[in-house]
């Protein structure tokens, strides 16, 4: 009796263990076992250890759960992606994009203008790949209001979608993938490192440091002083003598960083500012890039130390140091986030600024009031270290190292449920009802997350094999600029 006491258990326990590795090793014909039945080997589905969360507004299914819903509250699994890893996710006005690890891309939501680059301009209630790309193999995805961006690790990208002047006049226009950048032919800009999507107008970082921009110039947003629209991507003269590492594009304006030939860092911005987006001081466009003087964020967190009756003065290595020997190596350098009319940056220790239109409380500012320079975000509890921030036209997510996610701004699209669903949040607050996430992406009025399944420690100590940026990816060749002391 003891015996079977001690090792039945032990016995079961191995069996059910033995039982779950054969049925993930056994990889299912392209003709049975795969839901999707597009992949022969299936490697997706036998070591899928995360799960893609959508919530918000379900226009024209963009959350790709299935039969269309009016509202999701919560966090809700997007079934369909179930047995892929997704590693980069993207969210337009009404379109979700998404790409695994073996560099599949799948899209869903609105297809009007042909964003979801299947072909046709139907919409899809779930994910559906995009079979024009099956063969490529991506790493990083960018959505705009009604285009999308793709990027290859070989550092070509592919867009398709439609690019508006005006309301029925398209600058560019795709069903299918066009390839917009290639590195056999732009052998002179090196490979594409990072890309960014903003309403109309789209952005290319390369590993040599250039900025290639195109789309929709009316506003100023592709920074070349004259204020006309590009069906290309195209280099601004004002940008050639700056190395820059990353970008952010919103509804009609661009953030961006680099640093100098004698190595000093600056903070550009250009286009429309009708909101204080640039973030200047002023509500006035500027056709070519200006600097943010960083002397303002050192302003705000003096200023900050005062409220806090700190008697210690904000040390000025808090600014300079944003990649310092004290972060961490993912979260070195910074990363941009626009959308809309609003602004965001993240520094390397981990704190939030934002600007720009404030209507919905996007800048989390506690009140409503447009915001002309970086504001910090001071409900963000100060032992969190942010790693990235996803801005929607009227809402933002925040993620931190240890994978909790905050939300701010419009409440149906934050994802905090019935208490919040029909009112705007000025401040951040923590979306408890998920956990251990990866990466994060807001649309219009929607948002999306890969949240790990397990162990989040598991995740940190497996990470996926990608070494090209996302869109808002930390900028880790900022590692080593420095800007100079005040």
């Amino acid at each position: 009796f003891y015996f079977l006491l001690t090792f039945f258990p032990l016995s079961l326990l191995c069996c059910l263990a033995l039982f779950a590795y054969l049925r993930h090793s056994v990889k299912p014909t392209e003709a049975g076992g795969n839901p999707t039945g597009i992949f022969a080997n299936n490697e997706e589905g036998s070591k899928a250890k995360r799960r893609t969360r959508t919530w918000g507004k379900d226009t024209k299914g963009c959350l790709g759960l299935g039969e269309v819903q009016t509202t999701i509250q919560l966090p809700t699994m997007m079934e369909q992606m179930t047995p892929f890893n997704v590693i980069s996710i993207a969210c337009g006005c009404e379109h979700t994009l998404m790409v695994t690890d073996t560099g599949r891309l799948f899209s869903c939501g609105g297809g009007s203008f042909g964003q979801l680059g299947v072909g046709n301009d139907r919409s899809a209630h779930t994910p559906a790949m995009v079979k024009a790309l099956q063969r490529t193999d991506l790493v990083a995805v960018a959505a705009g209001d009604y285009h999308s961006m793709a990027m290859t690790a070989q550092g070509d990208v592919f867009s398709w979608g439609s690019m508006f002047e005006q309301k029925k006049s398209r600058i560019f226009a795709a069903s299918e993938p066009k390839l917009v950048y290639d590195i056999g032919k732009d052998v002179s800009c090196g490979p594409a490192s990072a890309i960014s999507a903003g309403s109309n107008h789209a952005a290319i970082i390369t590993s040599y440091g250039k900025l290639l921009l195109w789309g929709k110039g009316v506003d100023g947003q592709l920074g070349d002083g004259k204020w006309a629209s590009s069906p290309a991507p195209r280099e601004s003269e004002f940008l050639s003598s700056y190395s820059l590492v990353c970008v952010g594009c919103g509804e009609g304006h661009t953030v961006t960083m680099g640093k100098t030939e004698k190595g000093d860092l600056s903070i550009l911005v250009f286009g429309s500012n009708k909101k204080g987006q640039l973030g200047i001081g002023s509500k006035v466009g500027q056709g070519s890039p200006v600097p943010i003087d960083h002397r303002i964020i050192l302003r705000s967190l003096k200023e900050e130390a005062a409220e806090r009756e700190e008697e210690e003065e904000v040390p000025e290595a808090r600014l300079l140091s944003w990649a310092g020997k004290g972060a961490s190596r993912k979260a070195k350098g910074v990363s941009i986030s626009c959308r809309g009319n609003t602004s965001s940056m993240v520094f390397s220790d981990g704190t939030v600024y934002a600007w720009g239109d404030n209507k919905y409380g996007q800048c989390a500012q506690g009140d409503t009031k447009d915001q002309l320079y970086p504001a910090k975000v001071l409900s963000l509890p100060r032992s969190l270290h942010v790693k990235e921030l996803a801005l929607g036209n009227r809402h933002a997510l925040a993620l931190t190292e240890v994978g909790e996610l905050y939300g701010w701004g419009r409440g149906s699209a934050v994802g905090l449920g019935e208490r919040s669903h029909k009112k705007s949040l000025y401040e951040a607050r923590q979306i408890e009802t998920i956990s251990n996430v990866q990466s994060i992406a807001s649309g219009e009025n929607h948002s999306a997350a890969v949240e790990v399944e397990g162990s989040f420690l598991f995740a940190l100590a497996h990470p996926l094999q990608s070494t090209i940026a996302t869109p808002n990816a930390l900028a880790e060749n900022a590692a080593d600029l420095t800007i100079p002391r005040l």
